[in-house]
């Protein structure tokens, strides 16, 4: 298994089933039909993410007050590794569901991969707030701090 893939929540609960859906999005959406509820796995291979990306794109221009659409775009921008797309992407998820845990953790691994540790520090505080922390987000926590030059939050995290 690849590190980058243990490092991504694996809780990977958002996608669309766009590859049946895609010919019809504005319908789907007009008629409320359209169904983000299948997964895509971090083992996906590349074209199927570009093919994701566009779909979403069409579909959030359509309904742009649908946090799973934006949540779903920022998700498939950090399989990409466009940091700063996902980062955008989230942030708007979270204005319309602020709650939603799964956004808040693709947001601190956007932030952790792109090497942003004080935002992936901030981020892992406001999760902390949500649910317990585990053994892995204390790992991630002490990384950060490792590479923030700041060896006693470091070895307390470890």
């Amino acid at each position: 298994m690849k590190c980058r893939n243990l490092l991504l929540p694996i809780t990977l609960s958002f996608s669309v089933n766009l590859f049946a859906q895609q010919n019809n999005i504005p319908e789907n959406i007009a008629s409320k039909t359209f169904q983000p509820s299948t997964l895509l796995w971090y083992d996906t291979p590349a074209k199927k993410w570009d093919d994701a990306l566009h779909t979403l794109q069409e579909a959030a221009a359509l309904a742009p007050g649908d946090a799973q659409l934006h949540g779903g775009l920022g998700r498939v921008y950090l399989q990409k590794r466009d940091f700063p797309a996902a980062e955008k992407e989230l942030r708007a998820a979270l204005h319309l569901d602020g709650k939603n845990l799964n956004y808040w953790k693709d947001l601190s691994s956007t932030f952790f991969l792109g090497g942003n540790y004080p935002a992936a520090l901030a981020t892992l505080d406001e999760i902390a707030k949500m649910e317990q922390p585990i053994a892995g987000t204390w790992f991630i926590r002490a990384i950060c701090y490792d590479k923030l030059n700041q060896p006693k939050p470091a070895l307390e995290a470890y």
